[in-house]
């Protein structure tokens, strides 16, 4: 590294390396940190010898970091790069058309820069924007509804180094029950003594007084399961958790939102992220942990002042340290950041990622209870569970058994995007139909078009033809269909849309996102995207409808993770109800 170089970057990227104490496990924290305050919004090669060095670590892993997280890069980028969203509402909505659009005004193509360097045009995988699809995201800003008009104004007030003012990310939630989001709009999610005010920290009070045994019987009596997408049984994690001994536990927040069509947890995050905190509190009273994480996406880093906040806010008041409130428990939160990385929501890769890995699953047995972050004893639970451990342990098991149904007791906070007139972010009972939600809640289909199909639970959740939507919301009713409740993401399409594009749309996600260790979800991503190519192009083949199906079986059975296991449940279900439109576009025999 040159003495030039060192002058003007040394003492910045020192600052950070001491912040962190210059321990390689922080390896991912510190390079987003270096990444997102410097001008050059890369990381140069002689930043990266000069941490290797610093570190005693080979350049190689730093570039393993940089090159398998999109967050990342070590390439020069323009100083406004307009990244489209690809997902699956922000492709029902037209996100095609703003890439031609920029493509016209600009004069230039996907992935390339205009000759000032001033933009560039990238596409990129979901940010959380679904209620406000199609949308763009320049920097840590999100633009949604994204029009020519609109797109050209936020050009040029851009190309003047002006801002063009940011959408507001107001969720609608007209019409919601208001039990695990009671605190909506009822504070700013900055004021602690406002919380407190709403019975803020009386669950972990109450938690207390009951002792262990009985707290975690109460969230069993509950019915509460994991909001994630796994729906395994919140109490019975929580015993599980507990009965693994160890000096030093760990507890993990997931709040790594990536599946597409999801944006509950960024509205928790965001009105009420004090909640996920007590949460959190309570989750380490009952399994003896002494050490917190809050793994939150980097498309969400926007959000990091107001948790950070929330965190200090915590701290100064006593709800977190030492000794908390006389309980003889101790506990701590760390704020940290992911990088841009699908898979990293599953637990191993997670915990591969805390400790500044790229996020790669591990095989298993031993299990993440056992032996997670660094090899600890780690219990990865979502922002909405959490935020469900504090409504019961405030209010009692009854909060939620006097809702939903006998096998799925509570209610659930669904995101609603896509061809609805009202989407945003609903807090439901079990038991609703799913056509309720999307008539009752989210205002009908646009337009007054009819339901082409609904995907549920995000990229990964099952797809149902509109004629099939007059079900139960509720695991009972999914599980008879082999589907899950996911993630809470409900997208709907109208019957203009085409079921092959779109199930393009989501195998491409998957495509990018595979972290490629297992070879049924490497090389049946490889195969399924030729396939489906095929297809779209009314290119395909009889041959081709065979082997699409028997390569999502063979990921659902073989792959090492749940991503590659549940990628295949909207590949089957779109073969299921809808083949004939994939025979539509196979090649007749003669031709």
């Amino acid at each position: 590294m040159s003495n030039k170089i060192l002058e003007c970057n040394r003492q910045f990227v020192e600052s950070i390396l001491k912040k962190y104490n210059y321990d390689s496990h922080e390896l991912l924290q510190m390079l987003v940190e270096i990444q997102k305050n410097t001008d050059k919004g890369y990381i140069d090669r002689d930043t990266i010898e000069f941490i290797s060095r610093e570190l005693n670590i080979p350049e190689i892993r730093i570039h393993s970091i940089i090159s398998y997280y999109d967050a990342l890069s070590m390439e020069s980028e323009a100083r406004y790069v307009i990244n489209v969203c690809n997902g699956t509402t922000c492709g029902l909505m037209g996100n095609g058309r703003i890439e031609k659009w920029v493509e016209d005004i600009l004069g230039i193509k996907k992935g390339e820069a205009t000759d000032d360097g001033l933009f560039s045009l990238k596409e990129t995988p979901c940010f959380g924007a679904c209620d406000m699809a199609p949308a763009i995201r320049i920097g840590d800003r999100i633009y949604g509804n994204i029009t020519r008009n609109k797109i050209e104004e936020i050009i040029e007030k851009l190309s003047r180094d002006e801002l063009y003012p940011e959408d507001k990310r107001l969720s609608t939630d007209n019409g919601s029950l208001k039990i695990i989001t009671s605190n909506f709009d009822e504070y700013d999610g900055m004021n602690i003594i406002d919380y407190i005010g709403l019975g803020g920290y009386e669950a972990f009070n109450n938690t207390v007084k009951k002792g262990i045994e009985e707290s975690i019987d109460e969230i069993s009596k509950s019915g509460i399961r994991g909001r994630g997408g796994a729906q395994y049984p919140t109490g019975r994690k929580l015993s599980q958790s507990r009965a693994v001994k160890n000096e030093r536990k760990v507890i993990v927040c997931n709040a790594d939102e990536g599946e597409p069509g999801t944006f509950k947890d960024r509205e928790i995050l965001k009105r009420d992220p004090y909640k996920i905190i007590e949460g959190m509190l309570i989750a380490s009273y009952l399994t003896d942990a002494n050490e917190g994480f809050i793994y939150l996406r980097e498309e969400y880093y926007w959000m990091r002042d107001r948790i950070g906040n929330a965190i200090e806010k915590s701290r100064e008041y006593g709800w977190l340290g030492e000794n908390i409130k006389n309980s003889g428990h101790d506990f701590d939160i760390r704020l940290v950041s992911g990088a841009g990385s699908y898979v990293c929501g599953e637990g191993f890769a997670l915990c591969e990622s805390l400790e500044g890995k790229p996020g790669i699953p591990r095989s298993k047995p031993p299990y993440v209870k056992q032996a997670g972050y660094l090899q600890l004893p780690t219990l990865i639970i979502n922002v909405e569970t959490l935020a469900a451990i504090t409504t019961v342990m405030k209010n009692g098991s009854e909060i939620f058994t006097e809702h939903g149904t006998e096998e799925s007791p509570g209610t659930k906070v669904v995101c609603i995007s896509g061809k609805v007139n009202t989407p945003g972010v609903y807090e439901v009972p079990f038991g609703i139909s799913v056509m309720e939600m999307i008539n009752g809640l989210a205002g009908g289909v646009s337009g007054g078009r009819k339901i082409g199909f609904v995907q549920i639970g995000g990229a990964s959740g099952g797809i149902l033809p509109g004629s099939k939507l007059n079900i139960g919301y509720d695991y009972e009713t999914f599980s008879n269909l082999n589907m899950g409740i996911g993630s809470g993401a409900v997208v709907v399409a109208d019957d203009t849309d085409d079921i092959v594009e779109y199930v393009g749309t989501v195998q491409k996600f998957f495509s990018h996102e595979s972290c490629g260790k297992c070879t049924p979800c490497r090389e049946g991503n490889k195969q399924l995207k030729r396939i489906l190519e095929r297809f779209k192009e009314s290119k395909g083949t009889k041959e081709d409808v065979e082997n699409y199906k028997r390569i999502v079986k063979t990921m659902e059975i073989a792959s090492l993770c749940g991503s590659g296991k549940t990628e295949a449940v909207p590949l089957k279900n779109a073969m299921e109800y809808f083949e004939d439109d994939f025979l539509k576009r196979v090649v007749t025999d003669g031709f």
